[in-house]
């Protein structure tokens, strides 16, 4: 059976592919988590590229001065990495190739 077909996942957004990542990794099934993860990537690279404003030119910021891109995108990214690092679930693919690849990629996003 393919789960996201039966959750029609892709139009379900990032929060489904992160659930069946984490049910597909409970279970062993170590290659289709890592898929639904790198489906799940894709969220996050569009996300952060929607955070690219320069809010330093606004009314709203005119007293603070903003160096380099809004703190947000780092945040974001530090968090998701936490979340793939930390997350009970994802323990039997943390040593795959593919997973420390993935958490590379997105640590390395700008």
């Amino acid at each position: 059976m393919n789960i996201s077909k039966l959750f029609n996942v892709s139009n379900n957004g990032a929060g489904t592919y992160m659930e069946i990542a984490e049910m597909y990794s409970r279970n062993g099934m170590e290659e289709k988590a890592i898929d639904a993860l790198e489906k799940y990537e894709l969220f996050v690279i569009n996300s952060l590229g929607e955070n690219k404003e320069n809010l330093s030119d606004t009314i709203y910021f005119d007293t603070i001065k903003v160096e380099k891109k809004l703190v947000a995108n780092e945040h974001m990214k530090d968090s998701i990495n936490l979340l793939f690092e930390t997350n009970e679930s994802f323990d039997a693919i943390k040593d795959n190739i593919r997973f420390k690849e993935l958490i590379k990629r997105i640590k390395e996003l700008n």
